[in-house]
């Protein structure tokens, strides 16, 4: 919600749409914490028993008063003993929550439509002193922040993960005699072509079509040499759009037998998307030196 004032109707219109999928009825209760600022499409559960004191979650009683709470089943044996959080360190686990929304395992980028689950919280008796656990203001505080952000990462991770690219809505204006150029360069750059008519009055043609925001540099240069300055075009951001390809795709025998180690990287964009914005953003990428070390080249000196 971006105001105060239209709040109610989201959370409204929120639980709502919980409600009439069956599986996430027992949920509404749990719903803690959204996303960050820049990723706001995020949700944290808290199935845990305590803490009811400290926190009533995002969705009002009166909009779910006859709902039963979902509990997720508790191991019997936990790796530590069964740690009560403060008012303070629930808040830092909110705060680890959001930080690992801001910025996702595999660009550094915001991540959306995720939703994290927080079934018990322990500690190891032997690591946190007693007087540290129950300070607010301790160091057990920054702690919980960084291990909440690590947990939501590397559940993240345990996922198929894909990426979103940025689409712009393309409205291309051009005559019958340059419909060809047009749609080449359109397809060229990974268009995808949603409405075309001829405006009315006029012997020009319109092409509307979903244009990825990655492919828009040199598209005025192209247009004008192909065409000749008959094609004008304007670009406005539209949505996001998911990849399907998964930038983590392990390549199959024959693909390694005709591609090489890596496949075939003209298909999978995801890939290529993920290893530049990880080197523009100076993070590892996994590229190897020598790629091909069958195929040596000797230089020689005439």
């Amino acid at each position: 919600a971006k105001s105060p004032r239209a709040a109610p109707s989201f959370l409204a219109k929120f639980a709502t749409l919980l409600t009439e999928h069956k599986g996430w009825r027992g949920e509404i209760r749990n719903c803690w914490s959204l996303g960050s600022k820049r990723a706001l499409s995020n949700l944290l559960l808290n199935r845990t028993t305590g803490g009811r004191a400290h926190w009533k979650g995002i969705v009002p009683a009166e909009l779910h008063p006859s709902l039963q709470t979902h509990r997720s089943a508790v191991p019997d044996e936990l790796p530590g003993e069964p740690f009560e959080p403060n008012l303070a360190q629930w808040n830092s686990i909110v705060t680890g929550f959001q930080l690992a929304c801001q910025a996702g395992p595999m660009c550094e980028e915001p991540i959306t439509g995720v939703c994290f689950g927080l079934d018990a919280i322990w500690r190891q008796p032997d690591v946190v002193p007693p007087h540290e656990a129950t300070d607010p203001y301790g160091p057990l505080t920054g702690q919980l922040m960084s291990a909440v952000k690590d947990a939501c990462r590397t559940a993240f991770q345990a996922c198929s993960m894909r990426l979103a690219e940025a689409m712009y809505l393309c409205d291309a204006q051009t005559t019958g005699a340059m419909l060809g150029p047009v749609y080449g360069i359109l397809s060229k750059r990974r268009a995808r072509i949603i409405n075309e008519e001829i405006k009315e009055g006029t012997a020009f043609y319109v092409i509307q079509a979903h244009f990825p925001v990655s492919e828009c540099f040199g598209l005025a240069d192209d247009l004008r040499e192909q065409t000749s300055g008959a094609a004008q075009v304007q670009l406005s951001f539209d949505h996001w759009e998911v990849i399907d390809s998964d930038p983590y795709h392990v390549p199959t025998p024959e693909e390694v037998e005709e591609f090489g180690e890596l496949g075939n990287p003209a298909e999978n964009i995801a890939r290529n998307f993920l290893k530049m914005t990880r080197k523009r953003k100076g993070l590892p990428v996994e590229d190897k030196v020598v790629e091909r070390a069958e195929q040596q080249k000797t230089l020689m000196s005439k």
